[in-house]
């Protein structure tokens, strides 16, 4: 019998813990979004937006009840991406709006970048950045409700063998919407700077015209104006895109989303992986080869062939982005173009 008491009394411990942490959580996203309060969560917090600044948001998007992205999604039946925190799947509201709903796997678990893409978002509107329809935050159930982008993401177009290779001229209308999202983030979004952090071909999402929006922002820095630098105590982002600085010095500027978005650029234009091992050769890192090319003056030797017929002016065009592709990624962040001169 004592024993049953005794496990009866972990239970309701365990139990209890796990009801503070859910109010908690609960509690500090009514604090971002509903209050509209700037917060900064220090290293002691339970829930910790991993040192970002979070500014106050200027509008709350719509909150939304379960049961109704439950139908929405057909029980969550069309799973169209699949990420280290969450699911994406495909749903139409009950207005019939097509949406991508972005489900956490556990309560526990991502709740970090789950807030910091939420508050990130709330308030941006920009025609190159994902727009946010709203957010589910009911009992154990975190969900991102955005806008559905037809044609998915750029990455599938640029290494997906099936798919028919994408033109010049739509891959530079790509290339200048990315940098203009990204220019939104770090120099015009009302009185804060935005980090995104993780620009890779997978964030990059294709409307049905193949117009380019910048997503998935759950590692995003929120900075005042005022602070240029950030020192931050983990490496996170997806290898081959993250800046030199961030890994040897743990410190991210706007620079560093530079870095990422001039890797993409050298995939835009040759069609290849910044990092693939996968063939014979022993050039397997993208920047090395396309500088080599470039010292040789032999550019066009790096441009997708898929494009069978490459115009003289497509030509130029995809030199001069190789060019500042290297601008750049260039080790000194300093020496880095801002995303307003890209």
């Amino acid at each position: 019998m004592t024993a049953n008491m005794s496990r009866h009394k972990k239970l309701c411990v365990h139990h209890s813990i796990k009801s503070e942490i859910k109010h908690y959580i609960k509690s500090e996203i009514n604090r971002y979004i509903k209050s509209g309060i700037d917060h900064y969560l220090n290293s002691g917090s339970k829930t910790r937006i991993d040192g970002a600044f979070l500014r106050k948001v200027s509008g709350l998007p719509n909150e939304f009840a379960y049961k109704d992205l439950k139908t929405a999604t057909n029980r969550f039946a069309y799973e169209i991406g699949r990420g280290g925190f969450g699911s994406v799947f495909s749903g139409t509201l009950s207005d019939g709006t097509k949406v991508a709903v972005k489900r956490l796997h556990h309560a526990d678990d991502g709740i970090d970048e789950f807030l910091a893409e939420l508050s990130a978002l709330a308030s941006l509107n920009h025609s190159n950045l994902v727009r946010l329809h709203g957010f589910c935050t009911e009992r154990s159930h975190y969900l991102l409700v955005f806008e559905f982008m037809e044609n998915g993401s750029l990455h599938d177009w640029l290494f997906n063998a099936d798919r028919e290779p994408l033109d010049w001229n739509t891959r530079y209308r790509i290339a200048l919407q990315t940098a203009r999202g990204i220019a939104y983030l770090h120099e015009d979004s009302s009185s804060s700077r935005i980090l995104h952090l993780d620009i890779k071909p997978h964030n990059i999402l294709l409307d049905e015209d193949f117009n380019a929006k910048v997503a998935d922002f759950g590692l995003a820095k929120l900075l005042n104006k005022d602070v240029s630098r950030v020192v931050t105590v983990h490496v996170r982002g997806t290898p081959g895109y993250i800046a030199p600085e961030f890994v040897m010095e743990y410190a991210i500027t706007a620079k560093s989303d530079v870095y990422s978005y001039g890797m993409v650029l050298l995939e835009i234009v040759s069609g290849r992986r910044v990092i693939d091992r996968s063939g014979e050769s022993e050039q397997w890192y993208l920047p090395s080869i396309a500088l080599d090319m470039l010292r040789e003056g032999k550019l066009e030797d790096l441009f997708d062939r898929r494009h069978h017929m490459i115009s003289a002016g497509a030509a130029e065009e995809m030199a001069r982005a190789v060019k500042l592709a290297m601008w750049c990624i260039q080790n000194n962040s300093a020496l880095r173009p801002n995303m307003a001169t890209v």
